[in-house]
């Protein structure tokens, strides 16, 4: 127990790419899991046909992405990247509808597209930084260098 309350509330230290993946991978789980009871109950259903309006789907987003900011600010810190980086990537989640829905209404399809795609690009970013790349280890001279070990 004491080893997931680090790995879930913890932001000291760092994380390595198989914490990340077992966190990222058990919330993606569990929110399938809640969307496919809460579709089941049928008030649900409700909700979920909403997904499309900006609120919505925004808090939906940041419910499903605050649970990983520890793990993930820890793997930004093990990959040496800034932790502004979360804020990036938890705005862009929260912010992309807005945007769209607004793209969408003034009739600039192409600019909701493009939205979309920079959200693709950003979720590509983070998972070869955060779930592909080896951890980095501190230098002698204070800097990082790639870890000689693989971390597992």
């Amino acid at each position: 127990m004491k080893g997931l309350s680090r790995t879930f509330f913890s932001l000291e230290g760092a994380a390595t790419r198989r914490e990340w993946w077992i966190v990222s991978i058990t919330l993606t789980v569990l929110f399938a899991l809640v969307l496919l009871a809460l579709l089941a109950a049928g008030p649900g259903y409700a909700l979920l046909s909403r997904l499309d309006q900006p609120l919505v789907a925004g808090v939906v987003f940041a419910v499903m992405w605050l649970p990983s900011a520890p793990v993930t600010l820890r793997r930004l810190r093990d990959r040496g990247l800034p932790p502004w980086w979360l804020a990036v990537g938890f705005g862009w989640t929260v912010l992309s509808p807005w945007a769209i829905r607004a793209a969408d209404r003034a009739g600039a399809e192409l600019l909701g597209n493009l939205i979309q795609l920079g959200g693709l690009a950003l979720s590509i970013f983070f998972i070869v930084q955060l779930g592909l790349l080896p951890s980095k280890t501190a230098a002698p001279d204070g800097g990082l260098t790639d870890a000689a070990a693989p971390d597992a």
